[in-house]
């Protein structure tokens, strides 16, 4: 399961599949092999060679690095996921800062009962709102210095794309190049315009090395989202 928080804060949101699925991630071959495929929202056909992603893929730290986002208000995001095998759910923390003066984390929590039916797209619920919202990991791999990456797509509030890495510099650059040709490859227009309008997603190092995020009750019903004030208060 994975969050992904847009510059213009909307959200898009999504759940890993727990019925089949490929070798464990540690077992996966570092290479330029994308696996990816278009997104069911966008009508794709099945495709065989898309192996739903390894259990357990998407969990622990994972930093966004790059968008097809156009605005640039955010900065340094980071998302932990949890997945939880005995109640076969996931909970989402997506944190991240407004680019600018204010130092403050502002948080998106978000939790998902996973489900065997689906092909890695799923309904992600926020705890505190009346938001559900679906979309999908269109591509994933390992890149050749061998860390963990994904690609998502979603439809809100605009359609966008967001690489994630395990890595704060994001996948290398040569397979930067092979996720894109890959995603152009798919033969969707849309995808291949957003693939060429990816760019990096600012991280200053600012929260290099800080204790993690502590998700409170505000947090966990979703009140840390900006309100056009930078919060004094360091609690979440």
């Amino acid at each position: 399961m994975h969050l992904t928080v847009h510059s213009s804060f909307g959200v898009i949101l999504g759940a890993i599949a727990t019925s089949t699925y490929a070798a464990s991630p540690n077992q996966m071959v570092c290479n330029n092999t994308v696996i990816a495929r278009i997104p069911p929202q966008l009508g794709g056909p099945a495709n065989p060679l898309f192996v739903d992603t390894p259990r357990g893929y998407f969990s622990g730290l994972w930093f966004e690095t790059y968008s097809s986002d156009n605005d640039s208000a955010i900065r340094n995001v980071e998302l932990i996921s949890v997945y939880n095998v005995t109640a076969d759910t996931t909970t989402d923390l997506t944190s991240y800062q407004l680019v600018g003066n204010c130092s403050h984390i502002y948080t998106i929590y978000a939790t998902d009962a996973d489900s065997p039916t689906q092909d890695d797209n799923y309904p992600l619920h926020l705890p505190g709102t009346n938001i559900t919202v679906i979309d999908d990991v269109i591509a994933y791999g390992v890149d050749t210095n061998c860390h963990r990456y994904y690609v998502d797509y979603g439809p809100a509030p605009t359609p966008g794309l967001v690489i994630a890495s395990q890595v704060q510099s994001g996948p290398t650059q040569k397979t930067l190049g092979e996720i894109k040709k890959a995603l152009k490859n798919l033969g969707d227009s849309d995808i291949a315009a957003l693939a060429k309008a990816i760019k990096q997603i600012p991280d200053d190092g600012t929260r290099t090395g800080l204790q993690g995020v502590n998700c409170g009750q505000a947090c966990m019903l979703n009140q840390n989202a900006p309100n056009g004030t930078c919060p004094t208060a360091t609690g979440y």
